[in-house]
Formats: C-alpha cells, sequence, structure tokens
C-alpha cells in the first residue's frame, strides 16, 4: 500500500533486515507495531504465516483494516460532499477510515478530496489493495490506542511515528511529543528489541540501515531523502 510517509514501497526490506537482527540475537519476541498505519512492514510477517499485534491511535483506520479481515468490500466510489461529510463526522467507523484514506491527497488521513490525478485512479487502487490484504490480515491482532498507553515486554517492536519537521496538520499528527517518544523507546529498549523509522534521532540512538528514497509532497516537489532505522544504544 503506497502512500505519503508509509512504507508500502520499502517495507519488506525492512522485514528482512528485522528478521535478520532477530536471526543474529537468537531473539524469537512478538512483532508489534504500535504505529502501524496500513503495516507497511507488518503485513510481510503476516504474509509468513507470523501472527503479529498492531496499534494505531487512529480508530477509524484500525475499524477498517478489522472490518477488511472480516470480508468487507469497501464502495467502489466517493463523492466529494460524501468525503467532505465524513471528515467533520464525530463518529468513528470503517467507512470514516476508508474514506479518509482513499480519498485523501497523498493517502494522509482527510487532507484534501483527492481521487484521481490524469490517468491515476488512487481511489480505486487503494481499494483494490486494501481488499488484497484480507488473508494476511487474518494473522494480526489489532487494537486502538496511543503507543505510550502500551507495556511491552520481550517484543520485537517496529516504530514508524510521524517524522520531526513533517508538514501534515492531520488529526493524529499535531502536537506529538518527540521528546516523550524518545525518552519511551530508550525503556522500551531494556526489554525489547526495537526498531524506529526516522530521519533524524538523538544522540543516543544509532542508525543500523539506511536506503535513499524519492519522497513527493505533491505532484510537482520530489525530494530525495535518506530513509533510516535506529536502535538504542543500551
Amino acid at each position: 500500500m503506497i502512500y505519503q510517509g508509509g512504507k508500502g514501497k520499502i517495507g519488506k526490506e525492512i522485514a528482512e533486515y528485522i528478521e535478520m537482527v532477530e536471526d543474529i540475537f537468537d531473539w524469537d519476541g512478538e512483532y508489534f507495531e504500535p504505529f502501524c498505519g496500513l503495516l507497511g512492514v507488518g503485513i510481510h510477517f503476516a504474509k509468513e504465516g507470523r501472527i503479529i499485534l498492531a496499534s494505531d491511535i487512529n480508530s477509524d483506520l484500525i475499524m477498517m483494516l478489522k472490518k477488511i479481515k472480516k470480508g468487507w468490500t469497501p464502495p467502489k466510489a466517493c463523492s466529494k460532499s460524501r468525503y467532505n461529510k465524513y471528515k467533520i463526522s464525530k463518529t468513528h467507523s470503517a467507512l470514516r477510515g476508508f474514506y479518509g484514506l482513499a480519498c485523501a491527497y497523498s493517502g494522509i488521513f482527510f487532507a484534501g478530496y483527492r481521487i484521481k490525478s490524469g490517468k491515476r485512479d488512487f481511489f480505486s487502487t487503494f481499494r483494490d489493495n486494501l481488499i488484497s490484504m484480507k488473508n494476511a490480515l487474518q494473522n494480526v491482532k489489532f487494537s486502538s490506542k496511543s503507543y505510550d498507553k502500551h507495556k511491552p515486554k520481550g517484543k520485537t517492536i517496529y516504530c514508524d511515528p510521524p517524522y520531526k519537521g513533517n508538514s501534515f496538520g492531520t488529526e493524529h499528527f499535531n502536537d506529538f511529543d518527540f521528546d516523550a517518544f524518545w525518552q519511551t523507546m530508550r525503556e522500551w529498549s531494556k526489554n525489547n528489541l526495537v526498531f524506529i523509522s526516522e530521519y533524524e534521532a538523538p544522540k543516543d540512538f544509532v542508525c543500523v540501515w539506511e536506503k535513499k528514497m524519492k519522497t513527493s509532497f505533491n505532484d510537482g516537489d520530489r525530494k530525495k531523502r535518506t530513509e533510516k532505522i535506529f536502535m538504542y544504544k543500551l
């Protein structure tokens, strides 16, 4: 699933790296993603039959994924008026999760209505790819709460938080406390194998993997950035 900020293009490479580190440490902890999004990394473990734990603060997103897991077929179309209706709705639902992502600019939750651009049909592609996840999702256990409400122990954890300096003004990225996040990662690293995706990290975290990527915040602005994975230096 390709969308702005997601790991659809490099998720398989990241999953393979995590597995390699697990082998090195002879680690067999449960796999957990507290910022699961659309499971750009975790889906590869799920496809292999590994049971994974996935959580996200976006309850509409989680409701959507749980419904897809049960065999739900999302609508084939969405008007701008329907999109705007769900955008302002205070009722959480799988439909709100679907419309907020499938119809949104760059796949960022309710970040502006766009379903097509030229010959590119973003809505249909998103819908088809979402439906194709059904079988793998049978191996996923979902929850919806803030990452800091979890108390993991003995797990393999992959974190893909909002990146510092991002320009996304969406409801789930606002007011993210980066200092608190990194302190939580320090604590989690004492009892878990923790991997964090970001561009930069505090000095007591080491970059263990990196890859140059082209990112686009709009159709005319493409930048090359280096995606990195960090681990805490205990």
